[in-house]
């Protein structure tokens, strides 16, 4: 027995406010981020797996609003609770999940410092694990701190994707359009020239690392976009992929795709059908 999911996973930026600190009451792109969604479910698109979901679980009424707001059947919120961002931005950035189909279990995901949500879809002979992460954006020794306890926290032997904003870097650009490896040697000069004093700067020069992938890959994970590696952020001129689809080899990804976008976030979307046996 077979049976396939079709998925797309997207940082929406701040829940789609303009800020972690909102003035307002609705976020100013929750109706284009909405519409895309909703361009994209009518598309086929069946699961999704959003990252910085901010306060969505009490901006919609919980998981049932979550799911209403969005038009899928069930879906799933956390809370990342990392008191880094909780004193920086408050503690309502989130991760969320919203599906048509059925939902076996789901749970959060313990990453030292933060949360992971994860979540078992009843497809296929075993079921399919699909865990939805936000990694840490400043330091790649937290990221391989968090994805050691990523891949111990999830349950074992079911097809696992791990999906998300990772907040990581290819080591090996191999395969990508000569525009993309352009972008990458712009990422690696940024790297070395921007000031470490500044966010930007360490940001880029943690991610130039390129450590973190290596640990995943190294564990068994296969990068579903591994041919073309496109880039996903920012949005606008995007030269970072760091929005990932990393499978198991019992699931087998294909049409993966990444979506342009007219200012919905400063995030690509990606899309894949994902098959387990």
């Amino acid at each position: 027995m077979s049976d396939s999911v079709s998925v797309l996973s997207w940082n929406i930026k701040s829940g789609g406010y303009s800020s972690y600190s909102p003035s307002i009451s609705s976020p100013e792109r929750q109706e284009p981020i909405k519409q895309l969604l909703n361009d994209q479910h009518g598309a086929g698109v069946d699961t999704v797996c959003l990252t910085d979901t901010l306060d969505w679980d009490t901006l919609y009424g919980g998981e049932d609003g979550i799911a209403k707001h969005l038009g899928f059947k069930a879906a799933r919120f956390t809370r990342l609770n990392d008191p880094r961002l909780n004193a920086a931005h408050g503690e309502g950035i989130g991760l969320s999940f919203a599906t048509d189909r059925p939902i076996e279990n789901s749970y959060d995901i313990d990453l030292g410092n933060r949360q992971g949500l994860g979540v078992v879809l009843g497809i296929g002979a075993y079921g399919l694990q699909i865990a939805n992460v936000y990694l840490d954006d400043l330091s790649e020794d937290i990221r391989t701190k968090q994805i050691a306890a990523l891949l111990f926290g999830l349950e074992k032997g079911l097809p696992t994707i791990i999906t998300g904003d990772m907040n990581v870097l290819r080591q090996d650009m191999a395969g990508a359009s000569v525009l993309t490896k352009m972008k990458d040697r712009g990422v690696r000069a940024l790297a070395k020239t921007l000031p470490k004093k500044t966010e930007i700067g360490i940001t880029i020069a943690e991610m130039n690392k390129r450590v973190a992938m290596k640990q995943i890959l190294d564990a068994g994970y296969i990068d579903a976009d591994s041919k073309l590696k496109r880039p996903t952020a920012p949005a606008v001129l995007p030269i970072f992929g760091i929005d990932y689809a990393l499978h198991t080899g019992d699931v087998s990804i294909e049409e993966f795709d990444v979506i342009r976008i007219k200012g919905e976030s400063d995030h690509r979307p990606i899309k894949f059908k994902a098959t387990v046996e």
